[in-house]
């Protein structure tokens, strides 16, 4: 038959004439003149629930069956082994009445290649097959089809367009089965068939080389597809995985396969066992980027790098704090003795910080030292210092004092008016300085008085931003143990 394109095997294989003429007929054949077809490489799952099916609705699609040559009244299943299989579970529980199978004879007089060619494309559109039964699959059928052509059937195309057809996958996943199948470790193998490994691992595994498959073998848990890849990847450029490196205390190490984990985990470290994990420059990292597969005594000798290195924190973390609280101490005394002046209420709130309010009675607290409640116990920053004083004249009203004694320009809660000359206006500070300083916002609003700072070049508020106001005019605030710091 000459080539041409477009060929459909399953359209052939139909338009092949039968020798038989006959019709099918249905015939009860008793289950123990049945026999398994030796050639049927299809599993048997799933019996319990085939057989709850059948004795709840009966059979209801007979096997198909071909007289067996050896054994006369006796029969080959052609389709239907696990139906078949299904229905011996019942009768072994006492179905007795389930013991004569409905089936079809098959008297066809077409060669044993073809019946079970056809077989097979039946078989593959009404089967879930595992990676490993399709490549059983392809695999008989491509004898099959060479046993044809033997026989003077032609084929026209090439024989994997043909095989990927009946098998109803494509050409690409056919050759990755070859591979895995020709390729695969036996014991790696043993678990592909059995169905304990997937096709994408095993593919991986397949492609490494024998002695580097058996190193994976024996893991506890086999690594995913992707590991697997970046290890294969490794070893083709020349990784082996094999140190020679001496342990602090004399032995070699013998953490080989470690290597090879964590070279496909994380194929950017390069680890391929040339250093020990002591001298790793991840072993002191933090916990998300560290080697989670480090020798023991590796894992010991950065705990200790950790602890130490979160002791000096502490530490620092502890100073610091420490030093805030002192001065907050301070500040707190100086602005509780106008609230004591003032004859103010514990619960009186005075406005002070960006954060809020405080209490006369958390005032009294700070400045005696008691920092044991709240989220204040953990200050980074001293608290009431004058440069955090946001509304000065607001707080100065409810503390009934002047606002220089709250900057810190004055130990007198009510100072005299400063001299006129104090008062500078015209010109901006020659050097960089602290200040009380007014600024016009036009408009119609009233002029703005805030602390600010003179960088040298142009007036910032305490946090940094920019003031962009004209100044009227400015008053030096002096550094005192509590201001300038």
């Amino acid at each position: 038959m000459a080539e041409e394109k477009g060929f459909d095997l399953a359209s052939y294989l139909k338009a092949v004439p039968k020798m038989d003429t006959g019709q099918e007929r249905i015939e009860y054949i008793d289950i123990a003149r049945l026999g398994d077809d030796p050639k049927n490489f299809y599993s048997l799952s799933d019996l319990d629930g085939l057989a709850e099916n059948i004795e709840l609705v009966g059979l209801q699609q007979p096997l198909r069956v071909r007289p067996n040559p050896d054994y006369p009244g006796y029969y080959i299943i052609v389709s239907g082994h696990r139906r078949r299989a299904a229905i011996r579970m019942l009768v072994e529980d006492g179905r007795d009445n389930l013991r004569a199978i409905p089936c079809i004879v098959d008297a066809t007089q077409e060669s044993a290649a073809m019946q079970e060619l056809r077989l097979i494309f039946a078989n593959s559109s009404t089967r879930k097959l595992t990676s490993a039964e399709l490549a059983d699959q392809a695999d008989r059928v491509t004898a099959l089809l060479y046993q044809l052509k033997e026989e003077g059937v032609e084929f026209p195309g090439r024989m994997r367009d043909h095989v990927a057809q009946a098998v109803q996958t494509s050409k690409s996943k056919l050759a990755r089965l070859k591979v895995i199948k020709d390729h695969l470790e036996p014991t790696l193998l043993d678990k592909w068939q059995a169905g304990d490994l997937d096709e994408a691992p095993a593919y991986e595994l397949a492609r490494m080389p024998a002695a580097l498959q058996q190193r994976i073998s024996k893991f506890k848990q086999l690594p995913s597809a992707n590991t697997l890849a970046a290890i294969r990847v490794q070893a083709e450029n020349g990784a082996t995985w094999a140190p020679t490196l001496i342990c602090p205390d004399g032995k070699t190490c013998t953490h080989a396969d470690t290597f090879v984990l964590v070279a496909g985990k994380h194929p950017s470290r390069n680890c391929d066992g040339s250093k020990c994990c002591l001298e790793c420059q991840d072993g002191a990292k933090c916990d998300y980027y560290c080697c989670d597969r480090m020798c023991a005594r590796a894992k010991t000798a950065r705990k200790a790098r950790k602890d130490e290195a979160t002791a000096k924190a502490d530490q620092k973390e502890q100073a610091r704090t420490a030093k805030a609280q002192r001065l907050t101490v301070s500040n707190a005394r100086r602005i509780l003795r106008a609230a004591e002046a003032a004859g103010l209420s514990d619960a009186t709130s005075i406005p002070w910080e960006w954060f809020g309010q405080i209490t006369v009675k958390n005032l009294r607290r700070w400045a005696e030292g008691d920092f044991a409640k709240g989220w204040h116990r953990y200050f980074a920053e001293p608290q009431l210092s004058p440069k955090s004083l946001r509304l000065a004249l607001d707080a100065a009203k409810v503390l009934k004092c002047s606002a220089d004694y709250l900057l810190g320009v004055t130990d007198d809660l009510h100072p005299t008016a400063p001299a006129p000359s104090e008062y500078i206006t015209g010109r901006d500070p020659a050097a960089p300085v602290s200040a009380v300083a007014l600024f016009a916002r036009g408009g119609g609003l009233p002029p703005l008085l805030k602390i600010a700072d003179w960088t040298g070049e142009r007036w910032t508020f305490p946090h940094g931003a920019v003031i962009e106001a004209p100044c009227v005019g400015w008053y030096p605030i002096p550094k005192t143990p509590e201001v300038g710091k």
